[in-house]
């Protein structure tokens, strides 16, 4: 559950701060475009590197291929 609160709170974010820029109807509009966004930040936000890991090194990619597998 926490992880659906913290998606939660990104999206509600988002949202409020394209609310203030373009309106509530523009922003319902483009909904399921935030929710997306939303999802892809979280799970950047989420990413835990081990200490002196590059992001881009050939063992963190290979790593994460494999959880998804």
């Amino acid at each position: 559950m926490a992880s659906e609160r913290g998606k939660d709170e990104v999206l509600n974010r988002l949202l409020e701060a394209a609310t203030v820029k373009w309106g509530r109807g523009v922003v319902e509009a483009m909904r399921p475009a935030f929710e997306s966004t939303a999802e892809a930040i979280w799970k950047v936000q989420e990413f835990q590197l081990e200490a002196e890991e590059e992001p881009a090194h050939p063992a963190t990619i290979l790593r994460e291929r494999r959880g998804k597998e």
